[in-house]
């Protein structure tokens, strides 16, 4: 049994993080790979919350004791369990009488594990520091236009032994642009965004290129940390090209239009003042008739190109050009042009 920081309970052989807070405040953010046991539900959670503020503290701790004992052996079921498999590290919000509790009856249960000091706080200011550091890494960016396969380019690129890649939509769960939620779930709160962004980048070799695709300051309702988008336009940038069949094929193949024709259609809808009424209802009623490569060809030419501007050949304007040859060969010849 020991308290620890966060740095201490990172450097744990198999840490373990045990979020004790309630599920909202767990959905809206935690340690990543953390597992919710709350002591409060969310109503219970907000009942102590208002007797607190509007009657009295000890009255408000009470009432927690109360609501938390008949919860205890199944908890203390399940924290058991959890030991076996690793060193579980407990956390609340700020490292007080909910994690303090837990920590008191596996102490009597004999049941190994460790309390967070700060809590969730802690972590959060982790989180905010970093980000508030200039990025730590060199950076290399991915350009091209829709259905150049970038997303596909950094997936093959990460299996490549000593390669560095972020996938920003991936962990932002959005393409970008009107139809960037297409067949995705809801996109995380921008905390549990972040959160992710610092587990995935806490591991990386800083002396190695960090391989991403290029995003503007948005990728849907999330913002990237000021400090890594800048690092992005001032890194190396790489253009990968190729024609138009071949841009259609792969857009196909990630959207799948076939099974998502609701979504599709409502985004479209989206885009009436851009690409006008008339053009809108045409493809509507392509896309009812199932020609979903003339609707793909059309988007591209008519939204997608003139949006992002990407020359369709090499330029001068990049460090590196290549058209696209194969997915593997392409992740190859990035990996070796940055090494």
């Amino acid at each position: 049994m020991s308290d620890l920081t966060l740095k201490q309970a990172l450097e744990l052989p198999r840490p373990l993080f045990v979020d004790v807070r309630s599920p909202a405040e767990f959905a809206e953010d935690r340690i990543p790979g953390a597992f919710n046991l709350p002591v409060l539900d969310d109503g219970e959670r907000a009942e102590t919350g208002t007797v607190y503020k509007q009657a009295d503290p000890e009255e408000a701790r009470s009432l927690g004791l109360r609501l938390i004992t008949p919860k205890l052996p199944a908890l203390m079921q399940e924290l058991r369990r959890l030991s076996a498999e690793g060193d579980p590290v407990i956390y609340c919000w700020r490292g007080g009488l909910r994690s303090k509790s837990v920590q008191a009856v596996a102490e009597l249960m004999n049941i190994p594990c460790h309390r967070l000091l700060g809590g969730y706080k802690e972590f959060r200011r982790e989180v905010n520091a970093f980000f508030q550091q200039p990025c730590p890494f060199p950076v290399a960016v991915l350009h091209g236009l829709t259905g150049v396969g970038k997303t596909r380019i950094l997936a093959e690129l990460a299996l490549i032994p000593g390669a560095q890649t972020l996938d920003l939509e991936g962990l932002a769960g959005n393409r970008g642009s009107v139809f960037g939620g297409v067949g995705l779930p809801a996109q995380p709160a921008q905390k549990s965004f972040e959160s992710a962004l610092w587990q995935a980048m806490r591991r990386f070799d800083r002396q190695k290129p960090l391989v991403v695709e290029c995003e503007s300051k948005r990728i849907g309702r999330l913002l990237l940390p000021p400090a890594l988008h800048q690092a992005m336009q001032n890194g190396r940038h790489i253009l990968v090209y190729d024609g138009m069949a071949g841009r259609v094929a792969r857009v196909l193949e990630d959207y799948r239009p076939e099974e998502r024709k609701e979504e599709i259609l409502a985004a479209l809808n989206r885009l009436r003042e851009k690409l006008g009424n008339n053009v809108v209802e045409m493809l509507i009623k392509e896309i009812k008739a199932g020609n979903f490569n003339y609707v793909v060809e059309v988007l591209l030419t008519e939204y997608y190109d003139p949006l992002y501007k990407y020359p369709s050949r090499a330029s001068q304007d990049f460090d590196f050009c290549l058209k696209h040859d194969g997915t593997r060969q392409v992740a190859r010849e990035i990996f070796e042009y940055l090494s």
